[in-house]
């Protein structure tokens, strides 16, 4: 390739000679690492999520402790405290949901122009996504509320 340039024209410098194949791999590989270093931080942002869902789940819960110990003193069934707290555990969830999907609808509008062959307001999209926040909020809520009125209800009823 470097000997036809040189001799259609000997005063062009002919330095980097690729194909394009590999020219096209390169700009892909760009984007390839670029998709899996966000889609690496994403993860950890659902894995901080549900960490931080459940901290404070069990910090509500836990702060409540004499409440829990009242009703299940009074005769309330362990299962009616935990549906009590993991109900408005889910009425906090969906008040976030709502409001991600507006900032969400918001934003997407203004990265429409960054997104290649994705409809930024995609339905599945918005469907699936909050209902696997509702449903991560859900089972954390029910695992901390779990915790708190079983294992630290009967601690402090044993103690008592």
């Amino acid at each position: 390739m470097r000997d036809v340039i040189r001799a259609l024209n000997s005063g062009i410098p002919v330095t980097k000679v690729r194909t394009l194949k590999s020219l096209v791999r390169e700009a892909k590989t760009r984007f390839i690492v670029a998709a899996v270093a966000l889609t690496g931080f994403g993860f950890c942002g659902i894995a901080v999520t549900i960490a931080a869902i459940f901290g404070i789940a069990l910090l509500a819960f836990t702060s409540r402790m004499h409440e829990i110990g009242i009703r299940l003193a009074l005769g309330a069934s362990r299962w009616s405290v935990m549906r009590l707290f993991v109900r408005e555990s889910m009425a906090f969830a969906a008040i976030g949901v709502a409001g991600g999907l507006a900032l969400t609808w918001v934003a997407a509008s203004f990265l429409k122009s960054a997104l290649y062959g994705v409809d930024p307001h995609d339905p599945a999209l918005f469907m699936v996504v909050p209902l696997g926040a509702l449903a991560v909020g859900a089972i954390c809520a029910g695992i901390a509320t779990l915790r708190v009125v079983w294992m630290d209800a009967r601690t402090a009823l044993a103690s008592s």
